[in-house]
């Protein structure tokens, strides 16, 4: 969805004074170390609400889909209802994780919780277990376009979308702003904020 790699590349490219530290870590991690000015920009699954100082720049945003192996009972529908999920063991962050809140409010709603058997916070893992019958999950179009072994269903209801986006504080430091300028040009063909 994004060429990271090529982005980080672009910008050291460009900016030679400048040190580039590059960090992995969750959104609930990384919103807070936005904050408080420990980074200059995070690339975040956009959460309902930002604190007050961090912005955020849209970046990617894709229709979430049910996941399943093709021998799954409900891999043959055509779409699938999240309520009648309550019952399956999903694969993934455990409820209230940012990108699931939507899907956690569903289930709350319908008096259930999403039943997480095997927690995993790293997309290729989710997909993995699933293909071994571990579990469902939940994923975006463009992830599971390159596991032609797994099922990938669209939810049936209000539509559900995850949002990438780039966070940086609004007082961004020259650095950042410089590099959210680059942004643009390193989105995949195709995509839409």
């Amino acid at each position: 969805m994004l060429d990271q790699a090529a982005l980080l590349t672009t910008f050291r490219d460009l900016y030679l004074a400048v040190d580039i530290r590059y960090v992995r870590g969750t959104t609930m991690a990384l919103i807070p170390e936005v904050v408080a000015s420990r980074l200059d920009v995070a690339f975040v699954t956009l959460p309902r609400r930002l604190p007050e100082p961090v912005q955020a720049i849209q970046l990617v945003t894709e229709p979430i889909l049910f996941v399943c192996r093709p021998d799954h009972p409900l891999a043959g529908r055509k779409r699938v209802a999240l309520t009648s999920l309550a019952e399956q063991d999903f694969v993934g962050p455990l409820p209230g994780w940012t990108g699931y809140e939507a899907v956690d409010r569903v289930f709350a709603r319908a008096g259930k919780r999403r039943r997480v058997t095997f927690e995993v916070n790293d997309v290729s893992t989710f997909l993995d277990f699933v293909a071994h019958g571990l579990g469902v999950t939940l994923a975006v179009e463009s992830v599971v376009a390159i596991r032609p072994d797994l099922r990938a269903i669209p939810l049936a209801g209000p539509a559900m979308t995850w949002t990438l986006a780039a966070i940086v504080h609004r007082h961004a430091t020259p650095a950042a702003r410089a590099f959210i300028a680059l942004l643009p040009e390193f989105r995949t063909a195709g995509q839409r904020p």
